[in-house]
This record gives structure tokens, sequence and C-alpha cells, in this order.
């Protein structure tokens, strides 16, 4: 009875080296998916904020638009109620009371559109220079793994230098 052996692919430097490549592979898929995400969401987020400055924009100028034309009923009740009629006193009345709050309502918009529009320039500034550090961070994890395929090169990675450390924290770096 004879035992045929079955061959097996050699060891050579092929085989090592695929892991190595495999983690890289993997790694830049995650990066790249991780930071296609980081965009979607900062796309939706300017988005969603785009629409409701348009929204906004679409009441002013439906406001502004209903406080022309009271003006101009305004107008034309002056001057058809100079025959001193009481009736069409108290409407020019009415209408100058519907005036003046649709312009104080008018106010009130520009003022909130204003301070959002601040606000929300002051809540994306601070973060686009810690967003480029962390950009950084990963790319240097991603480089430092491919060079040193061991668990060294993973720990090497995961520690920031300490220029961006002192960056992020607000820091001067201490020398």
């Amino acid at each position: 009875m004879s035992v045929k052996r079955q061959s097996r692919p050699s060891h050579g430097s092929d085989t090592r080296s695929s892991p190595s490549v495999c983690c890289y592979q993997n790694a830049s898929k995650n990066s790249s998916l991780e930071l296609a995400s980081m965009n979607n969401k900062r796309w939706t987020k300017k988005s969603k904020s785009w629409l409701n400055i348009r929204r906004q924009r679409d009441q002013k100028q439906a406001i502004e638009l209903e406080f022309e034309q009271l003006k101009g009923e305004l107008n034309v009740n002056k001057h058809m109620g100079s025959d001193g009629d009481a009736e069409i006193v108290k409407e020019v009345e009415e209408i100058y009371k519907g005036l003046t709050e649709k312009e104080e309502e008018l106010a009130d918009l520009d003022k909130f559109n204003q301070t959002l529009i601040l606000r929300e320039r002051r809540t994306n500034y601070p973060t686009d220079p810690i967003r480029t550090g962390l950009l950084y961070a990963l790319k240097l994890n991603i480089n430092v793994e491919m060079k040193s395929n061991t668990q060294n090169g993973t720990e090497q990675s995961s520690n920031p230098p300490t220029r961006w450390q002192h960056q992020i924290n607000f820091e001067e770096p201490k020398q």
C-alpha cells in the first residue's frame, strides 16, 4: 500500500508578505471608508444648514411680500378714506397694526438668521485644524504599520507625535 503525499506550497517570500499586504489593504480600505463616512456626514450637515437657510430666506421673502401688499392696501385705503367713513378708518388702523407686526417679525427673522450664521461659523472654525491633525495621524498610522509589520508598529502608530498632542490640547510644546 503506497501513500501518496500531497504537495504543499513552499513558504517563499510571496506567502510571507501576503499577510502584511492584506493588512495594508484592509487598513487602507477601512481608512478610506472612515474618510468617506466623515465626508458624507459633513456634507449632510452642510446641506441641512443650507436647507434651513433657504427655508428662512423663503419665509423672509413671504413676509416682505405680505409687507408690501399691506403697504399698498394702506395707501389705497388712505386715498379712498378721505370721505371720513368710520369703517374705513378702522380698517386702515388694523392694516397699519398688521404692518408694524410684520415689520417686527421681519426684523426678528433677520437677527435670528445672522445669529445662526455666526454660530455655524464659530462651531466649524476650531474643528478644522483638529480634523486635519487627526487625518495626518491616521495616515501616519497606516504608514508605520505598513513599514514595520509588527505589533511594535501598531503601538508606535497609536501614539501621535507630541507636536500634534500639544496642538490638540492647545498647549505650547515644551522644549
